[in-house]
């Protein structure tokens, strides 16, 4: 037999999961008791079931923050420019020796 899709609440009534129902040896879909087969609103960013229906408790969500992985990204980009810094820093001062070395004649 064909399952179907039903919709859970958590205790707050918001939606939780939608849970796949088969039917039993009777033929019937049980539904869990925080559960029904009401279809979600449109669109559906936090939905709460409310007297027998869905209804949108948000008119758009805020967006997630971004401030980390960019803040990771640029504090890698630093190191890497560091090192790069640190490295042409030491070739710098060994060819600045080595000129000198060159000029006085080794003494």
């Amino acid at each position: 037999m064909e399952s179907k899709i039903a919709h859970v609440w958590d205790e707050n009534c918001f939606y939780k999961e939608a849970v796949e129902i088969f039917p039993d040896e009777s033929g019937q879909y049980i539904l869990p008791k925080n559960g029904t087969f009401e279809p979600l609103p449109i669109p559906n960013y936090k939905p709460k079931f409310v007297e027998g229906k869905w209804i949108e408790t948000i008119s758009k969500p805020k967006p997630e923050p971004e401030y980390v992985s960019e803040t990771l990204e640029i504090k890698l980009a630093l190191a890497e420019i560091a090192e790069a810094m640190e490295l042409e820093k030491t070739a710098t001062q060994l060819a600045i020796a080595e000129l000198a070395e060159t000029i006085t004649g080794g003494a």
